[in-house]
């Protein structure tokens, strides 16, 4: 297995909408690419940061779901809520599961 993580900023007074809209609109987007084995997504109120951990069978099929549009289309709805220039992204060899 293969793990994406992400974190990101939210900018201030948008974390409830953005809270909003990702249990509403993006997981339910998402949790529809067959690529994606499993999606955690944790938000920090006090410091208005979001993590993700992205889960994938393998690297290749992490690549591959990243890069397709039916993955960037739901998280574009996100990006006027959030810090571009605080995205970091890395990936990790899940050795448990």
């Amino acid at each position: 297995m293969y793990a994406s993580v992400s974190t990101v900023q939210i900018k201030p007074g948008h974390i409830a909408t953005f809270t909003q809209r990702w249990t509403e609109q993006i997981e339910p987007a998402i949790n529809q690419l067959s690529a994606l084995v499993d999606l955690y997504v944790f938000v920090n109120h006090e410091t208005d940061t979001m993590m993700s951990i992205s889960l994938y069978a393998s690297e290749a099929e992490a690549l591959t779901c990243q890069m397709s549009e039916a993955y960037q289309q739901p998280f574009a709805q996100l990006a006027g809520m959030l810090v571009s220039e605080t995205l970091v992204q890395t990936g990790h060899t899940v050795i448990s599961t």
